[in-house]
């Protein structure tokens, strides 16, 4: 589907109707992104390959990607439903999203892995 034709049916809905200012703003921050096919936009992929992804903050390597693969590997933490914010050049901030902080999981915490320091947070 071209974008004016999204665009246009997008418009037609009920929706758009009772939400014309809220789904405008949200259609100019990601109407570029959605129907743009060159780099980085045209494929899933770190930044560093040319590629974006919104699981890992901009400033995410595939080398820190990997390093915390291995911290949830080890830690026994599913990386499903996560995203990864790199916040300083060796700290990091694991956001879990499928779970609340109340919950009965015991790995929100902070960590030091690798000479890196993890957050787990929800």
């Amino acid at each position: 589907m071209d974008k004016d034709t999204f665009v246009n049916m997008l418009k037609a809905t009920e929706a758009y109707t009772k939400n014309t200012k809220e789904i405008d703003f949200i259609l100019d921050q990601t109407l570029h992104e959605i129907f743009t096919e060159t780099e980085p936009y045209d494929h899933l992929a770190y930044p560093d390959d040319n590629g974006m992804s919104s699981y890992y903050s901009s400033n995410v390597k595939k080398a820190d990607a990997e390093l915390i693969d291995r911290f949830c590997q080890e830690n026994k933490i599913l990386p499903l439903n996560t995203r990864l914010v790199k916040t300083g050049e060796n700290e990091y901030d694991l956001r879990v999203a499928s779970a609340d902080h109340d919950s009965k999981a015991t790995y929100f915490k902070s960590y030091d892995f690798e000479g890196k320091k993890v957050n787990v947070v929800s």
